[in-house]
């Protein structure tokens, strides 16, 4: 089951990781010595960058949002009770595609997303094509899940605003920003040696029923991440404005009717996902987004306090997302990190040999 190019169709090269060897090389450095410590750096940094970013939309004070951000990630670490869920595919996995995908990508894309329909311009136009075509050359995977999460935002946004007829000119340059993913889907949908049905070697253990694929996300035994999702989105609506109220809330509503809900999600993952990508589609609701909001919520009211009181809650609340890693039962994404010190290589010599 190989293909003309050596490859079998599961490992076909158009991802993030396939481009770590040419990095290795045109820096002088070994391949996993790029690949788990130089890469994931360049990730780990520019995870609160995004985060900042998406952010900044909601709240016009940085101090606050640097609160949010932090804040977000400190909680995000934390939900790792499955190898799926949002902790999973965050800084533990940073020398993974798919986890710059949704660690960094699907919150910068929704940054620009909003910056450019809520204040067309050429510049913004560029920078959001620009994203949406690098994080296409990160996974193909990017092809759906940024379709998905770019028409449920455009779609809530209207619902939030409402939209005039020069908006239309907006939406339709907003369209062509996804010109680059258009081009190679038809190629990829093109090629005789791609296998990508639901019955393919590529989604082989994958379910196919909703619940299923819900699964992959929480584990219902001990649902943290649940939990902290319906908390964290009843406080983030409550905190926020009234346009953006309408902007979360039609978030979700769309987010759920179009993509994920068991009606749909046979037709959605044979001809948008596969059974493979479809758990990727819960990261397009706006999650961990809402967390950072119930923090700048949370900011805002302790803002008439003395210096000294805020200093101690900040310490507090650290304090306590860290010791929450080491509580009994904890679901900390770092628990399977393997994580140790000095840190160094674990491989065997002549496995090292082999990779250098």
């Amino acid at each position: 089951d190989v293909t003309k190019d050596g490859f079998t169709t599961a490992e076909i090269p158009w991802t993030f990781e396939a481009g770590t060897p040419m990095v290795a090389e045109a820096v002088g450095l070994g391949f996993l010595s790029v690949y788990y410590w130089v890469l994931p750096a360049v990730v780990g940094f520019l995870i609160p960058v995004a985060l900042f970013a998406l952010l900044s939309h909601f709240s016009d004070e940085p101090g606050d949002v640097l609160i949010g951000t932090l804040t977000t990630i400190g909680v995000v670490v934390l939900l790792g009770e499955t190898h799926r869920t949002f902790g999973s595919f965050f800084l533990t996995r940073a020398f993974q595609g798919k986890a710059l995908l949704l660690a960094v990508g699907i919150p910068a894309f929704t940054a620009m997303t909003l910056r450019f329909l809520r204040a067309p311009t050429r510049r913004t136009w560029l920078a959001l094509a620009a994203t949406i075509t690098g994080l296409v050359g990160v996974t193909a995977s990017a092809i759906p899940i940024l379709m998905a999460l770019g028409t449920t935002v455009a779609i809530a946004l209207i619902f939030a605003v409402g939209r005039t007829r020069r908006d239309i000119a907006g939406l339709v340059a907003y369209a062509g920003a996804f010109g680059y993913v258009a081009v190679y889907s038809v190629f990829l949908l093109a090629s005789n040696d791609l296998d990508l049905g639901v019955d393919s070697t590529v989604n082989q253990g994958f379910p196919r029923a909703y619940s299923d694929q819900l699964d992959l996300i929480v584990d219902w035994s001990r649902p943290y991440t649940a939990v902290v999702f319906v908390v964290t989105t009843a406080v983030a609506l409550g905190a926020v404005g009234a346009s953006d109220r309408r902007l979360l809330g039609g978030w979700l509503v769309v987010a759920t009717i179009l993509f994920l809900n068991p009606l749909v999600s046979p037709f959605v993952m044979e001809y948008l996902t596969s059974q493979n990508i479809y758990w990727r589609l819960f990261y397009i609701y706006p999650f961990p987004l809402v967390i950072g909001i119930s923090a700048i919520r949370a900011a805002r009211g302790v803002r008439s306090v003395s210096v000294e009181r805020k200093r101690g809650i900040v310490l507090v609340v650290a304090a306590v997302l860290v010791a929450a890693h080491f509580a009994p039962g904890s679901p900390t994404s770092l628990a399977a990190a393997d994580l140790r010190w000095p840190p160094g290589d674990t491989l065997p010599a002549v496995v090292l040999a082999v990779s250098e």
